[in-house]
């Protein structure tokens, strides 16, 4: 009997998608731990935090309650070695109460005294603000370094809260790759002749920044569309002896449309993201506070200023670029023209300042451009203050 027993046999069979999921189970499984995100902290506001570093001879630091206060005259920067963690990003955290420029520097290669230069904007802010800015994107970022340095250039004035360099793990870089794909361009100048089509981010802070560029980071989509078409179509040929040749045919085109209709359907959501930006940034807003694409505000503003100004009159235009402000207010104030700044202005009674960082008032009410004084004493007709604008914007009249 007992032999009876154990001579009985259980069939058992796992086909493939049994052992597919057994697969992702055991993944499931794994502990979490061994793909964790890892991140190298320094907090300013703790002064163990500072030792590891070291600064220039040129560079006037202090430890204040904010963090590192750091003030320079030419040319300087601090540092401080790394570990050989491999790190995805760099997070700053900073106050400062003008536009910044820093420079994030590197050795090229191991030992090596030439170093690689990365240029990062930081806008101003009075609060502590953090920008997270992706060095994967680099080829000279090997996925870590011996140093890490910051310069800052001449007149710099910033208080450092905190730099932190951060390393993604598996499944976060997976998931931005696969929602990259359905991230979008904003619409520019160029999008009536030329789309960039999917990209592809290797970690959330790429996936997040890629498209604020002209020429966007990250991979292109497209290879993983090439991958799927030459591996479907591999399988058909491996399989083509077992099936007919209608069959080969109609697998093949099935693919092909497939992935059309997937490219057409990004191309299309695209299309409707900048219908829906359009209307929610400009058509749904009341009139000075409409953004209007790369031109933001400037409609409103210039409408302002073709309200103030009389058939003929001269004004004073003041823009962060030439292009295309001035020819737009041209247009749009005519008769009256923006005169050159370079000219006789003691008779000019209206200014138009529109994102000038380095312009400024003074107590006694005078236009200042850096330390300058280039107006006549009067009075600011209209404030442009919004989140749009990163620099003073304002119409000035000294009558």
């Amino acid at each position: 009997m007992m032999d009876d027993f154990f001579s009985l046999r259980v069939p058992l069979r796992v086909g493939r998608p049994a052992l597919y999921c057994l697969f992702l189970f055991a993944c499931l499984l794994h502990p979490a731990t061994t793909h964790a995100k890892t991140s190298t902290l320094w907090d300013f506001r703790d002064a163990a935090s500072i030792q590891t570093w070291q600064g220039d001879a040129g560079i006037q630091a202090a430890i204040v309650e904010e963090g590192f206060a750091i003030r320079t005259t030419n040319t300087a920067g601090i540092s401080t070695p790394l570990n050989r963690t491999r790190y995805d990003a760099l997070k700053i955290t900073y106050a400062s109460q003008r536009d910044t420029n820093i420079n994030i520097a590197w050795p090229k290669e191991p030992g090596s005294q030439e170093q690689f230069i990365a240029t990062i904007f930081l806008p101003r802010s009075s609060r502590p603000q953090t920008i997270a800015h992706d060095l994967t994107h680099y080829r000279e970022w090997k996925g870590s370094a011996s140093k890490l340095g910051i310069v800052f250039e001449p007149g710099t004035e910033i208080t450092l809260q905190s730099v932190e360099l951060v390393s993604f793990n598996l499944f976060e870089k997976l998931g931005s790759a696969l929602m990259s794909f359905w991230s979008f361009d904003r619409i520019r100048p160029s999008s009536i002749n030329f789309l960039w089509g999917p990209r592809v981010a290797s970690n959330p802070i790429l996936r997040d920044t890629m498209w604020l560029s002209a020429k966007p980071y990250g991979m292109s989509g497209m290879w993983f569309v090439y991958i799927v078409i030459g591996c479907g179509c591999g399988l058909v040929l491996w399989k083509r002896g077992k099936i007919q040749q209608r069959v080969f045919l109609k697998s093949c085109c099935m693919l092909l449309a497939a992935c059309w209709i997937l490219l057409d359907l990004r191309m299309g959501a695209e299309l409707i993201s900048y219908a829906r930006s359009d209307r929610d940034r400009y058509i749904y807003r009341d009139v000075g506070h409409r953004l209007f694409r790369e031109r933001g505000m400037f409609g409103d503003f210039a409408k302002n200023v073709d309200a103030i100004v009389q058939d003929g009159q001269d004004y004073v235009f003041l823009a962060d670029q030439r292009w295309p402000y001035l020819g737009l207010m041209r247009y749009e104030t005519y008769p009256s023209i923006p005169v050159h700044f370079d000219r006789d202005l003691s008779e000019i009674d209206i200014w138009a300042v529109y994102q000038r960082s380095d312009i400024g008032i003074t107590d006694q009410n005078e236009i200042v451009l850096g330390d300058t004084v280039v107006s006549a004493p009067g009075q600011v007709t209209d404030v442009f203050d919004h989140d749009a604008f990163t620099a003073p914007t304002f119409l000035f009249s000294t009558k």
